[in-house]
């Protein structure tokens, strides 16, 4: 059984109303305040510096990011080198930059 965070809340409910302003900005801020769990691509360097694993769809940049560590080795399939930070921290980290978060 999976086990429904507060971001899946807050996705179903901006997914089944698409044009409610209102259910998107709490997705978004339900996610800014939450821990994410980014891929790397190797673990962290001594200085705490992260590299994530970006990935190219239709020509644009994503970083992956999940809600739960055992999702993001669900997706690659095994143990993986990851970073926790909020999702407010990643977005500042990708401001500006045209880079995506998935």
């Amino acid at each position: 059984m999976t086990v429904e965070t507060l971001i899946d809340a807050a996705h179903a409910a901006m997914a089944a109303d698409p044009e409610n302003a209102t259910a998107r900005m709490q997705f978004y801020d339900r996610l800014a305040q939450s821990e994410v769990f980014l891929l790397l691509k190797s673990d962290p360097g001594e200085e705490d510096t992260i590299d994530p694993e970006l990935f190219d769809v239709s020509d644009v940049k994503y970083l992956l990011a999940f809600d739960r560590a055992d999702r993001l080795a669900q997706f690659v399939g095994r143990q993986a080198p990851f970073a926790a930070v909020s999702g407010r921290v990643v977005a500042q980290m990708l401001a500006g930059q045209g880079i995506g978060m998935a």
